[in-house]
């Protein structure tokens, strides 16, 4: 009997299974950060869209994947989007790259599987300039934000103790400044800082305690830190419960805010780099999420975890529940 086309569709489909990493690098351009699972922990450039850190690549045997901005799907979804490919195209593109005879039964020649391959290379290399391109942009933006968040700083004032935030949360204002926004209201301005310490982004947070960076500006590998020196260092989520940490552990030791889980890791390495001698420790909220995050940070940098009291509940939160009795 002879093969039908959906006989020979499924024949490739299975053999795909065997090898969708391969199979995405050479027909998409991806690399090899893109077509590791690992990428579900740290994120990874978009081939679709572009984007920098919310990527990542799930199952090798269907070449499952995800972006938060433009969905997901499996390796074939991935094959169509990233060259704008009808899936009959895809499958006889990719039976080419497995060597699986096409559907009239005529091998590829060599001179085909040699322009199939140097095609391959050039889409891999259009793909990494694209990305370089997006990542060059995206760069050019964060500079530019950044020095407004400079010029907003420069002309806020000192924190006063009677801000509402700063009350109903039982914390001094430290180092943070203030200003009168137009949509939030009266704002406190927590400095965000790189590891070069250069100031990158401010998180204005209002008298209800809504928090909104500078649109646009970098958020990843930024932090706000307490002290300067401690055998100890903490590295925490939010300003107010690095605040509470620092002001409520012996020597004031310094404590690294990372201002988001999904920046945890990313401050992680640069503490470790900033303190090789200390002792870090990962201070989280002791929710599911919060939990999660820090316990696979944890078993990556070989890290304690401490957990405030009761679940539901961040250092602050502590807190303010133990400074209430």
């Amino acid at each position: 009997m002879n093969q039908t086309f959906k006989d020979w569709c499924q024949q490739v489909k299975d053999a795909a299974c065997r090898d969708w990493p391969g199979i995405l690098q050479s027909l998409a351009g991806l690399d090899d950060q893109q077509t590791d699972t690992k990428t579900r922990r740290r994120g990874a450039p978009c081939p679709v869209c572009g984007g920098t850190d919310r990527y990542s690549f799930k199952a090798p045997d269907t070449g499952g994947w995800a972006c938060r901005r433009c969905g997901g799907g499996d390796g074939w979804e991935l094959l169509k989007r990233v060259n704008a490919w009808d899936f009959a195209h895809a499958v006889r593109e990719v039976a080419d790259y497995l060597r699986i005879e096409p559907y009239k039964g005529q091998a590829p020649t060599h001179q085909q599987r040699e322009a199939a391959r140097q095609l391959a290379e050039k889409r891999q290399q259009a793909n990494k300039n694209r990305l370089e391109r997006e990542q060059q942009k995206q760069a050019a933006v964060h500079d530019q934000r950044a020095v407004y968040a400079l010029q907003e700083w420069s002309n806020a004032t000192p924190a006063k103790a009677d801000h509402p935030y700063l009350r109903s949360h039982r914390l001094p204002p430290f180092d943070l400044r203030e200003v009168q926004h137009p949509h939030y209201g009266r704002c406190l301005l927590v400095p965000l800082i790189n590891d070069a310490g250069g100031l990158r982004n401010l998180e204005r947070i209002n008298p209800q305690g809504l928090k909104r960076p500078i649109k646009g500006a970098q958020k990843q590998e930024l932090y706000y830190q307490f002290g300067i020196d401690s055998w100890t260092v903490y590295i925490c989520e939010g300003w107010a419960t690095g605040a509470a940490i620092h002001i409520n552990q012996p020597h004031r030791p310094v404590v690294l805010c990372a201002m988001s889980a999904g920046n945890l890791e990313n401050v992680t390495y640069i503490a470790r780099r900033k303190y090789p001698e200390s002792n870090l420790v990962i201070a989280a909220d002791h929710d599911p999420a919060g939990r999660q995050k820090a316990f696979i940070i944890s078993a990556k940098f070989d890290l304690k975890v401490v957990l405030p009291g009761h679940p539901g509940e961040d250092f602050c939160d502590m807190h303010i529940r133990e400074s209430s009795v």
